[in-house]
């Protein structure tokens, strides 16, 4: 499991935006978008190809940590 911590999410529609690129990347993920702390949760995938898919998105990955 991973979280990260995400800069640029400031409504729903930013969070949905996020959690179907997570899901695009990795369909397995489990993205859970936390858009009051703007961290993203994920159970499992490849957390450099969710990144970019991320940064692709348009919204920055401030930092990743395994939990």
């Amino acid at each position: 499991m991973y979280e990260l911590i995400l800069e640029g999410m400031t409504c729903s529609h930013c969070a949905k935006t996020v959690e179907k690129a997570v899901l695009s990347a990795e369909p397995s993920s489990k993205p859970s978008v936390d858009l009051d702390t703007q961290k993203v949760t994920v159970d499992n995938g490849d957390i450099e190809k969710i990144s970019q898919a991320i940064e692709d998105s348009g919204y920055s990955v401030v930092s990743t940590r395994k939990l």
